[in-house]
């Protein structure tokens, strides 16, 4: 049985919970309102979480469904949603960034040390100046490509979805803006994997966004 999202928290639903689905995205408590494409007024369905032993957390049950003229009435209620923003308007929101009161190479140590502390490797080390000094003979400012891994997220997210290696390991850039200062980016998993239509990965990407979030707020400063 499937069914089609009505409103979202109050609001109609954007163009990823629209049209016939048989699951829906939840990240935090949400209030939906569905409409079934059949009825279920004498035997009840099941809905489930998926999260590990959902039955232990209170997240599977029973469900019934019936004709409710209320349900096609209850969506004009509905505001229209926000708009989801073009690919000019999200431009600056697929990573996260901070400028930072270090040197440059003290930077980068801080970056790999504010990593580790969070379960990244470094596998990868780009040196963005060095190489295009080689191979262009062209003067660019330090910047600092590190490929960051955390082998039980990077795990996670190759058993939901085999083709996700085409996106590991996740980039954190360490670059020297024109005028001298300093800024650490970490690349958004979220943002870079949204047209991916797999809960178990979305839930596995939100997880390392946290984790990326907290080592770009922690790099440079002192405890």
């Amino acid at each position: 049985m499937r069914f089609e999202v009505l409103c979202r928290n109050g609001s109609r639903p954007d163009v990823r919970d629209q049209g016939l689905r048989d699951t829906v995205l939840v990240k935090e408590l949400v209030e939906l309102l569905v409409r079934f494409t059949q009825p279920a007024e004498t035997k009840p369905f099941m809905h489930h979480c998926h999260i590990l032993e959902p039955d232990d957390n209170g997240m599977m049950g029973q469900f019934l469904t019936t004709w409710l003229e209320a349900a096609s009435a209850a969506v004009v209620d509905c505001p229209e949603p926000t708009p989801i923003p073009t690919a000019t308007e999200t431009m600056m929101t697929y990573h996260f960034s901070r400028m930072i009161d270090l040197p440059f190479d003290d930077a980068i140590a801080a970056t790999t040390d504010a990593l580790k502390k969070h379960g990244f490797g470094v596998l990868t080390e780009i040196d963005i100046q060095a190489t295009l000094k080689k191979k262009l003979d062209v003067d660019y400012r330090p910047y600092r490509i590190l490929g960051a891994c955390n082998p039980q997220m990077a795990y996670q997210a190759l058993q939901a979805e085999d083709k996700i290696g085409t996106m590991l390991p996740c980039n954190v850039i360490v670059q020297q803006r024109e005028d001298g200062k300093v800024e650490v980016s970490a690349v958004d998993p979220v943002s870079s994997m949204q047209a991916i239509d797999n809960p178990k990965l979305a839930d596995t990407a939100g997880k390392v966004r946290d984790m990326l979030r907290q080592v770009i707020d922690e790099i440079g400063v002192r405890a």
